[in-house]
C-alpha cells in the first residue's frame, strides 16, 4: 500500500479480503452462540421498596445495625435506604434466610444424597451458605425515584422468588422484633420503677403520719435523735413542662433524684446517729424527702407515657411498592449482548487483520523486488 493511502485504499482492502472477514465473524458468532447454551441460566426475581420514616429514627435504625453485627457509616448523613441496603446485606438476615429455606441444599446440592438423607463428606458449614446467600442478594438505590429495588439471583427461577419475597419478609420480622422488644424493655423498666417509687412515696407519708403520733410538734427545746441528716439541699418541684421534656433530660432528671434519695437511705442506716435534734428539723427532713419522691414520680409518669408511645410508633420501615414476580427468562447470560459484542470485537479485529495482511504482503513483495532487481 502506498504511503498516501485514500479512503478508496480502505475499502479495497476490506472488499478484497471480504470473505476473511465474513468467515472470522461468522465463526465469532457460532461460537458464541454455542457456549451460550453450556452456560448456567440465572433467574432474577425483583422487589422495589419505599422506604419510611418520621426523620428522628436514626438512632433506632443504628441501634438494629449493631444488633445484627454491622456498623452503621455516617449514622447521622445515612438516609434511611442507606441503612436498609446495609441490613438487607446483613450477616444476620442472611442466616435467618439460610435456616428458613434451608439453602445449604440448595447451594450445596452437590453434597446432599436425596435418597440416603445425608451429606456427602460433611455438612456444610452455615458461614458458607450464609456466604452464597450474600452473595445473590443484590440492592439497588434509585435516589431519584426514592425506592430501593432488592433483586435476588439464582439458577432455579422459584428459589429467586421464594428467596425474593423471603427476604423481604424477614428484614421487616427482625424490624418489628427489635423496635417492640427494645421499647417494651424500656416501657417495663419504667413501669417497675415507677411502683417502687409509689410505695416509697407511701410509706413516707406513714412515716410523717407516725412522727405525727409519737411526737407533739413543739419549739426548738423539744429535740429527738436521728441519724446523721442528709446534708443534700433538696430540689424543688419539676417546672419543665412536659412538651419540653425529651426521654434523655427525664432520665438525667430522675437518676439524680434517685441518686439523692439512695444517699439519704444510706446515711440513715449508719450505726451513727445526730442527738438533740430538734424536731421541727427533722420534720423539715421528712416533707423535703416526700417532696423529692413526688417530684421523681411525676417524672416516671411522663417518661412511662412517652414510653408507651415510643412502644407503638416505628421508627423506619417500609413499603412494598412491587411485589417479586416469577421470572419468565434468565437475565444470564444475555444471548443478544453477547453476540453483539462479539460481532463488534470480531469486525475491528478482522478489519485490522486485513490491514496488516495487506502491509505484510506489499512489504514481502518489495522486498522480494528489490532482492530480484
Amino acid at each position: 500500500m502506498s504511503q498516501e493511502s485514500t479512503l478508496s485504499d480502505y475499502l479495497r482492502v476490506i472488499y478484497k479480503r471480504r470473505v476473511m472477514i465474513l468467515c472470522l465473524i461468522g465463526a465469532a458468532l457460532a461460537i458464541t452462540l454455542v457456549s451460550s447454551f453450556f452456560m448456567t441460566r440465572i433467574y432474577r426475581a425483583e422487589v422495589v421498596l419505599m422506604p419510611l420514616g418520621d426523620g428522628s429514627g436514626e438512632g433506632g435504625v443504628a441501634s438494629l445495625m449493631a444488633q445484627m453485627g454491622v456498623l452503621s457509616p455516617l449514622v447521622g448523613a445515612a438516609t434511611i435506604s442507606t441503612e436498609l441496603t446495609v441490613l438487607l446485606k446483613s450477616w444476620s438476615l442472611a442466616e435467618r434466610m439460610v435456616n428458613r429455606f434451608d439453602l445449604k441444599k440448595v447451594y450445596f446440592s452437590e453434597f446432599w444424597d436425596e435418597e440416603k438423607k445425608e451429606w456427602k463428606g460433611g455438612e456444610p458449614s452455615l458461614t458458607a451458605a450464609a456466604r452464597r446467600f450474600q452473595k445473590s442478594i443484590l440492592v439497588e438505590d434509585n435516589a431519584r425515584m426514592r425506592t430501593l429495588v432488592v433483586a435476588v439471583e439464582s439458577p432455579d427461577r422459584k428459589v429467586a422468588f421464594d428467596l425474593a419475597e423471603g427476604a423481604i419478609d424477614e428484614l421487616q420480622k427482625f424490624i418489628d422484633e427489635k423496635q417492640l422488644s427494645d421499647a417494651s424493655r424500656q416501657r417495663v423498666f419504667i413501669e417497675s420503677q415507677l411502683v417502687a417509687r409509689k410505695e416509697e412515696w407511701l410509706e413516707s407519708g406513714k412515716e410523717l403520719a407516725h412522727y405525727f403520733e409519737q411526737n407533739r410538734i413543739s419549739a426548738t427545746r423539744s429535740q429527738i435523735d436521728v441519724p446523721i441528716k442528709w446534708s443534700d439541699s433538696a430540689p424543688s418541684e419539676v417546672q419543665t413542662p412536659l412538651a419540653d421534656l425529651s426521654l434523655d433530660r427525664l432520665s438525667g432528671q430522675i437518676s439524680d433524684l434517685e441518686q439523692k434519695i439512695n444517699h439519704a437511705d444510706a446515711q440513715m442506716k449508719k450505726s451513727r446517729v445526730v442527738r438533740g435534734v430538734p424536731q421541727q428539723l427533722y420534720l423539715e427532713y421528712l416533707n423535703q424527702r416526700r417532696q423529692i419522691l413526688a417530684g421523681l414520680i411525676s417524672l416516671l409518669e411522663q417518661q412511662y407515657q412517652a414510653a408507651r408511645i415510643n412502644e407503638v410508633r416505628k421508627e423506619f420501615s417500609f413499603e412494598v411498592i412491587d411485589h417479586a414476580l416469577m421470572p419468565s427468562g434468565p437475565v444470564r447470560p444475555a444471548v443478544k449482548s453477547m453476540l453483539f459484542y462479539s460481532f463488534v470485537f470480531t469486525l475491528f479485529a478482522s478489519v485490522f487483520l486485513a490491514f496488516f495482511l495487506e502491509y505484510f504482503v506489499a512489504f514481502w513483495r518489495s522486498l522480494r523486488e528489490s532482492r530480484n532487481g
